[in-house]
């Protein structure tokens, strides 16, 4: 018997030998090759990620440990090595197993990701609700070079980079072997990195220093332009340069708004959405412990009743001008066990639509829309009119 078909779980790599690994990814080639020959699908991806596979596998504790795969045309390993193997002739068949990712499939399976770019998302509203909750549990994402051309990725790890203490492991896979040829300049600069012959001794220097997980900074950028240590944030140059437009500026702050603007401002105030604030409160107490992502539109949606000067500060985080991201994160937040609360300008919602059909409805994710400004919104202009919530 194949080893292969030996495995009904990531927990059977953990004792396996290194010779038996290398026949078990021989064993695993040849299995993909015979399925993708016979019923067609991702060949190339999935070739190239059979080490990389079984490291995670061996490594992190899944499905405790959540690995995302971005795109999860690259998961036939993964499929194969979670007690799949045998059931891999099917593969893309009716009955059979999916060519992604697939939660009816396996435990194992957390995202039905066949879109690229959401995995970053995905995993940083797992690993904050991992956070809020009390758990010690990583999340992987592993995500191709492609799929980091996606805006939406970069959303993602502007609020990842924005903690330092959530558990997310950012696996990039720039193995060259995506089913289209990656474009632009990341692609070619992640190349340039990885084939330079500097780079390796670079990267070991903080260790070699002592200093792991920090770069030693250049003298040019411990002095200031005389030559001398420059205290942080002391900036020299011309004062006369930043007094004459700072005196400019100033006459303008004492301006007058005229009345028509005056009475613009009495009309919203009637419309402001402040009864989402005791709504959720009420939520917060009876229920789940809402939480609330959103993009960075404040103080007007009612998340200032909760938020920093409200009960519950810990409960709102602000994603920034990020929708799409927020709408996958809260899609992540309900996967762990929350029920998030999305509060965002219907208009806005728009850019998000995407997210909302495919990351959270199509998961049955428990999400909470709370849109503003819905419908035909007269004076505040034309981007800003929610009528097309309706068609979502």
């Amino acid at each position: 018997m194949a080893l292969l078909d030996e495995i009904t779980g990531p927990a059977d790599l953990r004792a396996m030998s290194d010779a038996d690994l290398e026949t078990l990814a021989h064993e695993i080639r040849e299995r993909t090759i015979d399925a993708v020959a016979a019923h067609a699908g991702h060949l190339g991806p999935n070739l190239g990620v059979v080490e990389l596979t079984l490291a995670l596998h061996r490594v992190f504790d899944s499905p405790r440990d959540r690995i995302v795969w971005d795109t999860g045309h690259q998961a036939y390993v993964h499929k194969m090595v979670t007690g799949r193997a045998g059931d891999f002739d099917t593969l893309r068949q009716e009955g059979g197993l999916s060519g992604y990712p697939s939660r009816a499939e396996s435990e194992h399976d957390w995202v039905e990701n066949s879109h690229a770019s959401t995995s970053l998302s995905y995993a940083e509203g797992m690993a904050r609700a991992n956070q809020v909750l009390g758990r010690d549990d990583h999340v992987v994402a592993v995500i191709g070079d492609g799929a980091m051309t996606g805006g939406m990725a970069w959303e993602a790890i502007n609020n990842i980079a924005a903690s330092q203490d959530r558990r997310v492991v950012i696996v990039v896979n720039d193995n060259g072997r995506s089913y289209q040829p990656t474009v632009g300049g990341l692609a070619n600069r992640l190349t340039d990195i990885r084939t330079n012959p500097r780079y390796e001794p670079r990267a070991a220097e903080p260790r070699r220093l002592g200093r792991p997980g920090r770069l030693r900074r250049p003298a040019r950028h411990q002095e200031g332009p005389e030559g001398r240590p420059r205290a942080a944030g002391h900036v020299r140059g011309p004062r006369p340069q930043v007094r004459r437009p700072r005196r400019r500026a100033r006459p303008q702050s004492r301006r007058v708004r005229p009345r028509a603007r005056q009475a613009l401002r009495r009309s919203r105030a009637r419309a402001r959405p402040d009864h989402q604030g005791p709504g959720l409160r009420h939520r917060r107490r009876e229920r789940e412990r809402p939480d609330a992502p959103g993009p960075a539109v404040r103080p007007d949606d009612g998340r200032r009743r909760l938020g920093r000067a409200g009960k519950f500060p810990d409960r709102v985080f602000d994603v920034g001008i990020a929708e799409q991201h927020a709408a996958t994160s809260a899609a992540g937040m309900a996967m762990a066990g929350l029920h998030p609360v999305v509060a965002v300008y219907a208009t806005f919602l728009n850019r998000a639509f995407d997210q909302v059909l495919l990351d959270v409805a199509l998961h049955r994710c428990g999400v909470t829309f709370v849109l503003d400004r819905a419908g035909v919104t007269g004076d505040d202009g034309a981007s800003h009119n929610g009528m097309w919530d309706m068609s979502m």
